[in-house]
């Protein structure tokens, strides 16, 4: 069984009351987010990538935090930025499919911080808050005719264009804004996700160059796949530079707090869409000058939710008694801060039907495979299955998958080696199930929670 203290930190410890980061000053903050699009952890030099060139993001982690353990509620985007938007998590919001609208009673917090005195907007890739905004696409006339499309009312400022238009955006947006208020803005980066098309940033990269994680074979293919994602990477740490240049050019850097963070990870085999750590262990850097301490880094856990909590806190604002959202405001500016122990992560509808539910702890990965079907990545052409580890073999081999999978991460970050149903992780395996259970519970879960014997056949099924 979880012990009390674990139970207390799935639902509210790390929440502190709202106010406390403005003793410090009377004036609010503004508060900057950027969001890339499909990029994982370690894809940025900060993070000790040898090989990605991202000089500004390097830069700017150097004059702020960088989070060694953040993680997003979903390994796809819609469902992962609905619970940046509402401290929620995505099966809360009824968002755990690709392309759902979000529903207008769950409050985000723009929302709360326009009712602060911020103006809000976003420019770039919001990712079909409001569902897919295509005419092409089926359900355009049925968000409309059923009054589900909330998100120009939301915001003061909204513009969702190309990335490349994001600069620009900001800087029309900081114009709208009056000069006596502060500013609550979100900035959305396409990149690195497919397509894959930034070919003036990869004759900056070279084959032999490129380091692979443990869990891709070395083939040329592999590495020439890295490359394009890494040319991406570097395109959006380009965006990243001239959104800085603006926000600077205003003289805002002083009073403004910026997260930039990954909104799930990188389309890699074995990344988005699955629960793998490649798939939801994401980047996320914080600077506030004069509040974070420059060059600092922290091991917390740190959840997608928990940047609803943070932005309240900073602005003052409330913090909602209902929310699985987290302030790590106080984490930010050095005071005493409770952690979390576990964070969830849940895969819905995307492209294919796929369900799991997951959780990564302090020290290990657990997944709950619940819809058996599986479609295994497809391996290179120059793949030999003969002249790698045995371990990353098999786990290119599988058609099938099992119901569990548990990984220590200390010794095995690529999870290459499964302990559930071992006897001696037994103990580990029930705590991490009897967390994930309990999670699922309170947050309204669809699915049956892994505490229970999915396995025993019902003797009376009537």
């Amino acid at each position: 069984m979880i012990q009390r203290s674990s139970r207390r930190s799935i639902l509210k410890a790390g929440v502190v009351g709202a106010g406390a980061a403005l003793a410090q000053t009377s004036k609010l903050p503004n508060i900057l987010l950027v969001l890339s699009d499909d990029h994982s952890a370690p894809h940025l030099g900060c993070y000790g990538d040898p090989a990605v060139q991202t000089p500004n993001l390097d830069r700017f982690a150097a004059e702020g935090m960088r989070f060694d353990r953040a993680y997003t509620t979903a390994p796809q985007c819609s469902p992962s930025r609905a619970s940046i938007l509402t401290g929620l998590s995505p099966q809360r919001v009824c968002m755990t499919r690709l392309h759902a609208p979000l529903p207008r009673e769950h409050r985000t917090y723009y929302e709360v911080l326009r009712e602060r005195g911020c103006f809000t907007g976003v420019a770039g890739r919001n990712h079909h808050m409001d569902g897919l905004q295509s005419k092409q696409q089926w359900h355009y006339d049925v968000h409309r005719r059923n009054n589900l499309v909330s998100m120009p009312e939301r915001v003061d400022f909204l513009h969702a264009g190309k990335q490349e238009d994001a600069p620009a955006q900001f800087q029309l947006f900081l114009d709208k804004k009056p000069k006596d208020k502060p500013f609550a803005f979100q900035v959305g980066f396409s990149d690195p996700h497919m397509p894959w098309t930034a070919e003036e940033f990869e004759k900056k990269y070279r084959l032999e160059d490129i380091r692979l994680p443990g869990f891709l074979p070395d083939t040329p293919e592999m590495r020439r796949m890295m490359i394009q994602y890494y040319a991406e990477v570097s395109h959006a740490d380009m965006l990243f530079g001239q959104v800085m240049r603006v926000l600077e050019k205003n003289g805002l850097r002083e009073n403004t707090l910026v997260l930039f963070m990954g909104d799930n990870g990188a389309s890699i085999p074995f990344g988005k869409m699955t629960l793998y750590q490649a798939g939801w262990h994401v980047p996320l850097l914080a600077r506030w000058p004069g509040r974070v301490r420059p060059g600092s880094s922290t091991a917390e856990l740190v959840s997608g939710v928990d940047l609803f909590a943070t932005f309240l806190e900073a602005a003052g604002a409330p913090i909602p008694a209902i929310t699985e959202s987290r302030s790590f405001l106080p984490l930010l500016e050095g005071r005493p801060f409770q952690g979390r122990d576990y964070v969830f992560c849940s895969r819905g509808w995307h492209e294919r039907l796929d369900l799991v539910r997951g959780l990564a702890s302090r020290t290990h990965s657990f997944l709950y495979n619940v819809w058996p079907k599986y479609s295994p990545p497809q391996p290179p052409q120059s793949y030999d299955p003969s002249r790698v580890d045995p371990k990353l073999a098999a786990k290119w081999a599988r058609t099938t998958r099992p119901l569990y999978e548990m990984y220590d991460l200390r010794s095995d970050p690529w999870e290459l080696d499964n302990l559930a149903g071992k006897s001696e992780h037994k103990a580990m395996e029930d705590t991490l199930k009897e967390a994930l259970s309990e999670w699922m519970e309170i947050t309204h879960d669809f699915l049956p929670p892994p505490n229970i014997n999915l396995t025993r056949p019902n003797p009376n099924p009537f």
